[in-house]
């Protein structure tokens, strides 16, 4: 394990000199290796509130709250910063591996394509795409197989009688016209420049 003081010492330095400083995620970055989790996550949200953007320290929170458990707060502290962060690979796979143990599949397939599209040789990613890239449930993502209730076909086929296969009027193209015709303007003159 690497001795961390010269460091530490220094972020600390730079952070007493400039409360400011983005030095606050190098240092939430060794707090967090030494296990020293509750004030890397103290020093995050502060620097965070002076950087809201700043992806590294997203990041090094996100990995903190993963590792914590706290996913529901990785999931809101991350998806918004998938646009800003959206080519960093370190943040794509974080976001992925909170969206898997939200049980947010397709989510996490989205973002692991996103990781592939600028690596295409990452193994973690081309593995999850290659595993649920046909992953089809829209409502409700999770791991376990839907199965077919067959008790409920007919109800599902008497469903379909009821279907209207008339299409809704539609109104009178007099109506139409006129409707146009209110939202025209007259032209606007032009004056020469001069």
């Amino acid at each position: 394990m690497k001795n961390y003081k010269t460091l530490i010492t220094k972020y600390k330095t730079q952070l007493d000199k400039d409360p400011r400083s983005r030095a606050f995620a190098p240092l939430a970055e060794i707090y967090r290796k030494v296990g020293m989790t509750d004030e890397a996550l103290r020093i995050l949200k502060r620097g965070i509130s002076f950087h809201p953007n700043f992806g590294a320290a997203i990041i090094i929170y996100g990995q903190i709250l993963l590792e914590e458990n706290e996913l529901e707060e990785a999931y809101t502290t991350l998806k918004p910063q998938l646009n800003l962060n959206g080519d960093n690979l370190k943040f794509l796979k974080t976001f992925a591996q909170v969206c898997i143990r939200r049980n947010f599949i397709l989510e996490a397939l989205n973002t692991y394509k996103r990781v592939l599209f600028i690596s295409p040789r990452d193994e973690e990613a081309s593995e999850f795409v290659s595993k649920y890239d046909n992953f089809d449930s829209l409502e409700e993502e999770d791991l376990t197989q839907q199965t077919f209730d067959i008790s409920n076909l007919d109800n599902e086929i008497e469903s379909w009688n009821t279907l209207s296969l008339v299409p809704k009027e539609e109104p009178e193209v007099e109506e139409v016209i006129e409707l146009s015709l209110i939202h025209i303007s007259e032209p606007t003159r032009r004056t020469p420049i001069s």
